[in-house]
């Protein structure tokens, strides 16, 4: 009978602390994991063309950001005087679990009002020239492709200043930073024939992007 008992508050002890890290896990020190809901704008087309336009390599077209994609993710937190740590740096958020979360690690808000945090996020996650430095925000050096077939689709997002104690999910809102241009003739435009050449002026093909500030072209 002593055996059993011994063995009966063995298996209550490794239950109580199978819980315990559960709710560590979960809340992560009584504070909510930080997670995200996004959405991104459709590319809209001004002409009669009911196509998307082809001169953009893989457009996003997703009413909202869809699931099967990931982005990467930076986040600066301030530690409630006005200093900030970079508490994410270029770290992969995906769908998991019903939820947009930083995989493998997970952060969770430290439930301080004031310790604040800045979010900025960018797709594809294969773009690797993006600098940063903890408390302000991230750039992009860019110079567009010649060819059409390599330009991508960039779009990023920020939420900066969100609270410490925040418990939903924090909305991140994508928006294009380039603006794709195509020309065509036909019945639409011009009448049919051979276009031999087609010089534009005054568009520029690189620049720095500051995140949530725009273009130094």
């Amino acid at each position: 009978r002593g055996i059993n008992v011994s063995l009966l508050l063995l298996i209550i002890i490794s239950t109580f602390s199978s819980c315990a890290n559960e709710m560590n896990i979960l809340e992560g020190n009584n504070n909510k994991q930080i997670n995200f809901s996004v959405s991104v704008p459709v590319w809209n087309n001004t002409d009669s063309l009911a196509t998307t336009k082809t001169s953009r390599a893989m457009p996003i077209t997703d009413t909202s950001f869809g699931t099967d994609k990931s982005f990467n993710l930076i986040a600066d937190q301030n530690d409630g005087a006005g200093n900030y740590n970079t508490l994410i740096d270029k770290e992969s958020v995906s769908f998991i679990n019903n939820i947009w979360q930083t995989t493998p690690s997970h952060y969770y808000w430290s439930g301080i009002t004031n310790q604040t945090i800045n979010f900025y996020a960018y797709y594809p996650s294969t773009i690797s020239n993006v600098s940063h430095t903890a408390g302000s925000a991230p750039t992009l050096l860019y110079t567009v492709p010649s060819d059409a077939s390599n330009q991508i689709d960039i779009i990023t997002a920020i939420n900066p200043n969100v609270s410490g104690s925040t418990a939903t999910s924090t909305p991140l809102t994508f928006n294009h930073i380039f603006a794709a241009v195509k020309f065509a003739v036909g019945t639409s435009g011009l009448p049919s024939g051979t276009i031999k050449s087609i010089t534009i002026n005054g568009i520029k093909n690189s620049g720095t992007y500051t995140f949530g500030s725009g273009w130094t072209l």
